[in-house]
Order: C-alpha cells, then structure tokens, then sequence
C-alpha cells in the first residue's frame, strides 16, 4: 500500500533539525505508521474525539511539515485511486489494524478526511455488521462528516450488539445528533440510553464505579450543551456543576486513565465559562477562567493554551486589555509549540481586534497577515528566544 502521507512523514523523521518538536512527533508516529494508544498531547487523535472535531488543521500542519522539510507539496498531496488503496489491502494483509493504522496516518497527520471517508465507505460495504467494533466506530464518527445515513447505520448497528458494548461509540453518537444532526429529540433519547447503559456495565461489573463517574460526567457535560441550545440556560448551569462535581470526586479508576480524567474534567469548567460569558457574568468568568488556568498547570498541562484564551476573552469582554493582551501574547506561542492550527489563528485574530482597539494598527496588521502566512506557527516559533515545553 503506497502511502504518500506515511513516505513523507519517513522523510520528515529524519529532519528533526528543521521542525518544531510537536512537527517531528507527529512525524514519528505516522511515519511507522501506527496508531499508538497513549500518544502525546502535541499529537492529536481526530479519529477518536469525543466532539467529533471536523478540521482542516491537520492538512495546514503538514503542507507546513512538508515545506519545512523542502519536500514537493503537489507531491505529498497527490493522493492514489480510493478503490486501489483499498483493494491492494483487502488483497494484501487484510488486516484490519493495518487499515486503521494507515487511517490514523491519512486524517490525523495528513489531513486527509475524504480520501479516508472514501475508505471507510468501501469497508462498510464489505464487512458490514462483521468488521472491528474499534473500526467500525471510528469509521461512524468520520462519516458523521461526509455521509450521515451510513455514519447512522454504523453506529445503530454497533448498539445493537449485545457482546460489545462501547459508551464511547454510544456518546459519539449522542454527539453526532445533537451538534451535526442538530436533532434535540434523538439526542435527548441517546443520552438516556446511555444514562441506562452505564448502570447496566456497572451491575455487570464492566466499570468500576469510579469510571462510570467519569463517564456520565462526560454526557452530562454533552447533555448541558442540548439544554443550552435550548435557552434552557439554569440547567445547564446545573447539570455543568453536578457533572463537575461527580468527575472531581471520581475514585478507583481501571478503566479510564488519569489522563483522560483531568482532560475531561478541565472541559467542564470550560463550558461553564462560556455560559457565563453568554450571560455577562464577566467577573465571575474571569475567577473560574483563573482557577481553570491554575488547575491545568498542575494537573494537565497540554490545556494550557485553551485556558489562557478562555481567561484572555474574559478580561477582554470585560475591558481588562492589559491582562487579556499579556495571557493572549504568550497563549499563542503554547498553541503554536503544540501544533493547534485553529486555536492559534483565535489568538491571532483575536490580538488584531485588541491592538486596534488600543490603536496599535501595525501590530494589528501584522497579527492577520501571520495567520494566514504561518498557520502552523512554524515562523513564530523560531522568533522566540525560550522554547514552550510540551508533552
């Protein structure tokens, strides 16, 4: 299987001397290729994402891998025939861990969400209801983007499998109604489902009782999204404290990794943030947006750059320039020392806003012009004297 992605992220390994280090990570990763469990923050899953993120923030970091690296863009773009690619492995190994490497590789590295869509469709037409429930699932969150009514076949038809039961799969369904679909109803009735699940796993003793905490805190969280498309603003509020709560004081955890935990736990506190911002509670965002920022540099520091933007728009929304313009300057160079393309433009379209209101045109400028010439952060990165560490 000749994967243009995966030949230039072999070149790109070896190049270390000429990428920032999140550049050469995700290099390494894809170049074996694999599709490793626990693989570094600065080398994000888009496949497995709870929120099914739809970005073209993995096509942006590798044209400027590629250019970094003097490689042919046209080349490394240039993509085989869907149906050859596919038929060279189901007449080669037809290992399914294969496929699902070379899938992280494309869409995770390469950005290269149609051709893999392309893929997954022709998997599901052969394999149906008897492929790997791990594939099948990821392959229903990315045709969540391309393809809906397959996308919902999958996932119906792994909840409809009795021996394999997947919350993750059930709640990225969950997530695929409420934010793509944009139907209430289905995903209010999705969520009980799960509510109904996680008691199920727990009487079976699938879960620990500490992982299933975790776990409702995460619909719960998705579920105060729904009420707040509904102007049902006082229960979200409710329902983003009582899952706060839960996940705080989850204990005894087998299944789902610490990790995990404190990434989910600091995404509560963000939702919550952004409800006070919608309400004008700017006083009270700004102290959360600071205890969020605090908590994040002790236990999960990967979030810093998400953190430091919530608390800059805050205190901006709020009038505090000084502080938001001093949070903002250095969150852009995280964002960028992590490779998060979209964050990193905000920071930057949000800092041209901010100089201009000061009066600053030139920065302000200078600001718009950076994102769109250096999307990946490559050129800001190299101006900085101290390096952003990252894990």
């Amino acid at each position: 299987m000749n994967n243009p992605v995966i030949n230039a992220a072999r070149y790109a390994e070896e190049r270390q001397d000429v990428l920032p280090r999140a550049a050469w990570v995700r290099s390494t990763i894809a170049a074996l290729p694999a599709s490793p469990h626990l693989r570094p923050h600065c080398a994000p899953n888009y496949l497995s994402d709870l929120g099914l993120r739809y970005r073209d923030d993995p096509a942006h970091y590798y044209r400027s891998i590629v250019e970094a690296c003097g490689l042919a863009w046209e080349s490394a773009r240039a993509m085989p025939d869907a149906r050859e690619f596919f038929d060279s492995w189901r007449k080669g190994s037809a290992d399914e861990t294969d496929l699902l490497e070379h899938l992280d590789a494309l869409v995770n590295y390469g950005g290269q969400w149609r051709f893999a869509a392309r893929l997954c469709r022709m998997y599901w037409k052969l394999v149906g209801t008897g492929g790997s429930p791990l594939l099948l699932g990821l392959a229903a969150s990315l045709l969540a983007h391309f393809d809906r009514p397959i996308s919902d076949d999958i996932f119906r038809s792994l909840s409809a499998d009795n021996k394999y039961i997947n919350i993750y799969s059930e709640i990225r369904y969950a997530i695929k109604l409420l934010k793509i679909d944009r139907s209430l109803d289905a995903a209010k009735c999705q969520f009980d489902r799960i509510d109904a699940l996680l008691v199920r796993v727990r009487g079976m003793h699938r879960l620990s009782q500490g992982d299933c905490d975790v776990l409702q805190s995460v619909v719960d969280n998705a579920r105060a999204l729904m009420f707040d498309i509904e102007g049902r603003d006082e229960e979200a509020a409710f329902t983003l404290e009582k899952a706060s709560r839960r996940i705080a004081s989850a204990d005894g955890l087998v299944i789902i990794e610490d990790d995990q935990k404190n990434r989910y736990l600091e995404q509560i506190p963000v939702n919550s943030i952004q409800l006070l911002l919608i309400q004008e509670c700017y006083e009270e965002a700004i102290e959360k947006a600071h205890s969020l920022l605090s908590y994040v540099e002790r236990c999960h520091r990967s979030s810093r750059a998400e953190a430091l933007y919530l608390l800059g728009y805050s205190e901006f929304l709020s009038g505090e320039l000084g502080e938001a313009r001093a949070h903002w300057e250095h969150g852009q160079y995280v964002a960028a020392a992590y490779g998060l393309v979209t964050p990193l433009r905000n920071y930057r379209e949000s800092l041209s806003v901010l100089y201009g209101r000061i009066g600053n045109e030139r920065d302000s400028e200078e600001a718009l012009i950076a994102a769109d010439a250096d999307p990946a952060g490559f050129r800001l990165l190299g101006e900085r004297m101290e390096p952003i560490e990252i894990d």
